[in-house]
Formats: C-alpha cells, sequence, structure tokens
C-alpha cells in the first residue's frame, strides 16, 4: 500500500528494556493492516534491565505516601504542558513515576498528525508492557485537547490501573468513548492472559466500546507476525473501520 494513501496513524510505543525497533516486523504489518503511517517514539529513559534499552518510567520497590503531580485539568495554566509533571506513585510495594517522556512523545505525535494532515480521530495508539500503559494514557491526556476520541487504543500484554494516573482509587479517569482492544498473549508468562484484572477496571470504568481478546503465538516479549492481522481483524468486529 503506497504510502500517500494511508488514513490513518499507528503510534506504538515500546516495552521496558526495549527500544522503538522492538517486534519492528509486527508493527510494520500492523501499520500495513491498519491502513496507517506508522509512529513509533522511543524514551530517554535508560531501563535498569540487562537488556539495556529504555522504559517510560522508573519501577523500584518502595513503600510509603501516594503522591500526586500530575496535572491534567484543561482550566490549568499548566494544561498545555501536562506531562512535565511528575506523577509518583507509591502502594506498598512499588513506585512508579511519569517523567517528561510521555511529553515528548505526545509533542511527535501532534507534529505527525500535523505534517501528514490526519486528525486526532484517525489515531490509533498501541504498545506492549510498558508501552501499553503508556498508549493507554496518551489517549486519555491528549483527549484535553480535541473534542473527539482517538480511534481506538490496542494494548498488549499490559497492564493499566486507574490509580497510576490519578494517585487514587478512581473508576472515572480513562476516555469512555474510545475504543479499546485489551490483547493478551497466550504464551505470555508475566502477565497471564487468565488475569483480566486490567480489562474488568476499564469496564467498571464504563468504557463503552471494549473487547478483550488473546493473541495466538505471543509471549510478553514477542509479537508474530500473523498478530497483525488477528489484531485488525478484532478491530473491525468491533466495528472500526480502517
Amino acid at each position: 500500500m503506497p504510502d500517500g494513501n494511508r488514513k490513518n496513524l499507528l503510534v506504538y510505543f515500546h516495552g521496558m528494556g526495549s527500544t522503538k525497533d522492538e517486534n519492528y516486523e509486527f508493527q510494520t504489518a500492523l501499520a500495513n493492516e491498519l491502513n496507517a503511517y506508522l509512529l513509533s517514539p522511543e524514551s530517554t529513559l535508560p531501563s535498569k534491565r540487562a537488556t539495556g534499552g529504555y522504559a517510560w518510567y522508573p519501577m523500584s520497590i518502595s513503600g510509603g505516601v501516594r503522591r500526586h503531580y500530575l496535572n491534567l485539568d484543561p482550566a490549568s495554566s499548566k494544561a498545555r504542558r501536562p506531562f512535565k509533571s511528575i506523577v509518583v506513585l507509591e502502594p506498598k510495594d512499588m513506585k512508579i513515576c511519569f517523567t517528561f517522556q510521555m511529553g515528548q512523545a505526545s509533542q511527535e505525535i501532534l507534529k505527525e498528525l500535523a505534517n501528514r494532515k490526519l486528525k486526532y480521530t484517525d489515531v490509533i495508539f498501541s504498545g506492549r508492557g510498558q508501552g501499553a500503559f503508556a498508549a493507554m494514557f496518551q489517549a486519555l491526556s491528549l483527549k484535553y485537547y480535541y473534542p473527539q476520541p482517538a480511534k481506538a487504543v490496542i494494548p498488549i500484554n499490559g497492564y493499566y490501573r486507574n490509580s497510576l494516573v490519578t494517585g487514587g482509587t478512581s473508576t472515572k479517569i480513562f476516555e469512555k468513548d474510545c475504543p479499546v482492544l485489551w490483547i493478551a498473549g497466550d504464551r505470555d508468562d508475566v502477565l497471564p492472559a487468565k488475569d483480566k484484572a486490567s480489562y474488568t477496571i476499564l469496564q467498571q470504568s464504563g468504557v463503552k466500546k471494549l473487547e478483550f481478546a488473546v493473541m495466538p503465538g505471543s509471549t510478553h516479549d514477542i509479537l508474530p507476525v500473523s498478530g497483525a492481522s488477528f489484531v485488525a481483524e478484532k478491530l473491525r468486529a468491533m466495528g472500526i473501520s480502517m
């Protein structure tokens, strides 16, 4: 398919300890299936994994008080740069920080939309592992600048909790009008497909168009090229046109 004829933009976020080139064959195959240009932002935060690569947020074992520094209020004077603050969530055994990585990624997305003369409603967010949460976060945050939601979000082998964004236990934070296709790998031994906690939370949040699917042949880190057509078929079944 000639690049100039594409009608959508696929934004794919890599997982922790990886780079924008991870699962590149899957990424390009998925972009082709979705009639989309491909944009793969890369974090600049070094990962502490032995494999190297980058992370969208650092993770460490910690305890303490839950703190929230993220400003998503569109009425605020800082609403045009909400990602440059840090979200710090300190549950019993984990500390997750969002840094300006999301802000850098959002600037890439907005620039690509302008260059391609596409609308925000043409954007399909996806990502694996940490990148799945990054994709969800972008779809949530950019809604403040556009009256209509993104075309879809496809989290793959990921983890989501509203409290990771709100610093609390809100079930009302995610964009309810943006379709979500939650993908789990049938061979994922990190976040097994049988664990549907993240999907359940999105159901409780009131996401209007939400589906769960198990991708054949997918481990936590490796996404098969054949998975691209699997994902596209599931999106079409949800009534999402390409």
